[in-house]
């Protein structure tokens, strides 16, 4: 639990509620009150220490899984505040996706890319590239989509 900065050891006790005050749902993880870990209890601790850390710097985390089929999940952390954009370029270079994704604070973050292209239709099977744009950084991975 983030707000109580408590770990609950559900082999110790077998039940943790959670109730929401809020209908809404947030998009990024640094809006949301508690991340469930499944590991033992070394792998729990290192990720709760790096869930408590400001991220280092602005890089894309993770595009998973690679190759994909119907989506992709992309992971990224925000070192600075500012606007972020993610693109998704095929080989020749052209822009199939953008996501103009507005200002964010410092954190993780992440986006789930559907495969499609800005007029909303399935890309081809292929090799593409994400690029994450930020102030003063970019980064870019490779994925592959299958069909």
């Amino acid at each position: 639990d983030r707000t109580l900065q408590q770990t609950q050891d559900l082999l110790k006790s077998s039940e943790y509620r959670f109730i929401s005050k809020s209908k809404g749902t947030s998009e990024t993880e640094s809006g949301c009150r508690f991340w469930l870990l499944v590991g033992d209890r070394g792998y729990a601790d290192r990720e709760m220490g790096t869930l408590a850390e400001p991220p280092r710097e602005t890089r894309l985390r993770l595009a998973a899984p690679n190759p994909f089929n119907e989506s992709l999940l992309l992971q990224y952390d925000v070192r600075d505040a500012g606007p972020i954009r993610i693109g998704i370029f095929d080989v020749a270079g052209r822009l199939v996706r953008k996501f103009e994704l507005g200002e964010h604070e410092p954190g993780r973050f992440q986006l789930l890319w559907d495969g499609s292209d800005n007029r909303d239709r399935l890309v081809p099977a292929g090799t593409y590239f994400v690029r994450l744009d930020a102030i003063g950084s970019s980064e870019t991975k490779t994925v592959v989509a299958t069909r």
